[in-house]
């Protein structure tokens, strides 16, 4: 069988046959967060949105600025599941919530705020994945928003208590302010820097001690649907940058809005993409259907794979993940099998992309084993 069959079936609606995962920001709710050295002091309108996922209910998750409880502005999905948006001018009172959003996956919030609305429901608004929520509001919204000159803009953290910190992961984040150019993140997680990816510059600085990244199958759909560009850098990770929602490459400079030292190695249409072997994590599973027909990717299967701690990637909750890498050397990934069954997966590479996986129903010998290393130019 191959798995290209079930491929083009599950994830038709993307356009593509195949998906390739990017890194995204992880917070790991104690201390991790990205400071974007944004100043909303006095700021009459602020436009903000931030694709993020919350993995279970009671936790913090965050975008906001602050310097206390009278001077916040931004999105807070509180531990008490009431989402806020916030835009304070002295006084504790001035925001807007939506009660117990126990739900969980991923969202796309925006916060719009325009302190020359008529009212409070004109003056600050939420839209929960693009539906205009209705608002109770605690105060009246001001005309302009207060002094937050102790704390700058933050990406998973901005409240003034330890509550603020986030659990979970963003993939995009872009924010204007009086109705200016947005600055854009797509938060990797690397290194001490996330860079504005508009060109205005406004770069981020991690702080905190996470391991600051993460790959998930479902944000991808947010991040590359459209395409990316492979940027790469020796003795570095790969970095996805995606097309924008036109489909169109983002115009990048290294040291600029890209980590200097990194050169675009091709830019990969949407409905183009293949496998690739960049460090990215690939879920066979990712609808958790536990199909026995792959079964041969389930790494937690004693009976078919070897102890995990001798694999090269185990993650216990992703079990059916593995790294691209994994799947580029015959000899790697067929060691990973006890051998009873090894011989049952087979990875055909043509220029450096996986176009075909065969998924056998049983250990291959003879003349079937030797037909599937030829059409997947195994020597």
């Amino acid at each position: 069988m191959i798995l290209k069959e079930i491929l083009n079936t599950d994830y038709a609606q993307y356009g593509r046959q195949s998906m390739v995962m990017p890194r995204i920001a992880s917070f790991n709710g104690t201390d991790d967060y990205i400071d974007t050295g944004l100043d909303l002091t006095g700021a009459t309108s602020v436009d903000l949105t931030m694709v993020c996922y919350r993995g279970s209910v009671g936790i913090s998750t965050a975008s906001m600025q602050a310097k206390n409880s009278s001077n916040t502005f931004g999105i807070l999905w509180h531990t008490t599941n009431h989402i806020y948006v916030m835009a304070k001018n002295g006084a504790t009172t001035h925001y807007g919530y939506i009660n117990n959003q126990t739900q969980t996956g991923w969202f796309t919030l925006r916060a719009v705020y325009d302190g020359g609305g008529a009212g409070d429901a004109d003056r600050l608004k939420l839209y929960k994945n693009g539906v205009l929520q209705t608002l109770s509001f605690g105060g009246t919204i001001p005309a302009s928003l207060g002094t937050y000159d102790t704390r700058k803009f933050r990406i998973g953290y901005g409240y003034y208590t330890s509550d603020g910190f986030m659990t979970g992961l963003i993939s995009y984040l872009s924010i204007s302010i009086n109705g200016g150019t947005s600055y854009e993140y797509y938060p990797i997680g690397m290194g001490d820097y996330d860079y504005d990816v508009s060109g205005q510059n406004q770069h981020g600085i991690w702080a905190g001690t996470g391991d600051r990244y993460a790959y998930n199958q479902e944000a991808q759909t947010r991040m590359i649907k459209e395409g990316y560009s492979l940027w790469q850098k020796t003795g570095s990770d790969d970095i996805h940058v995606p097309f924008n929602n036109a489909g169109s490459v983002l115009s990048l400079t290294p040291g600029v809005n890209i980590p200097a030292g990194y050169s675009k190695t091709e830019d990969i249409l949407g409905n183009d993409t293949y496998y690739n072997f960049a460090n990215a994590l690939f879920d066979f599973d990712p609808d958790n259907t536990d199909n026995n027909k792959l079964d041969v990717f389930d790494k937690s299967n004693s009976t078919i794979h070897i102890a995990t701690g001798s694999m090269e990637y185990y993650d216990a909750s992703i079990p059916h993940g593995w790294l691209g890498r994994e799947l580029y050397d015959y000899t790697l990934y067929n060691n990973y099998f006890n051998a009873a069954f090894q011989d049952r997966l087979f990875t055909k590479v043509e220029d450096y992309l996986l176009k075909d996986i065969l998924n056998c129903k049983a250990k291959q010998t003879g003349i079937a084993l030797t037909r599937a290393k030829t059409y997947c130019g195994i020597p």
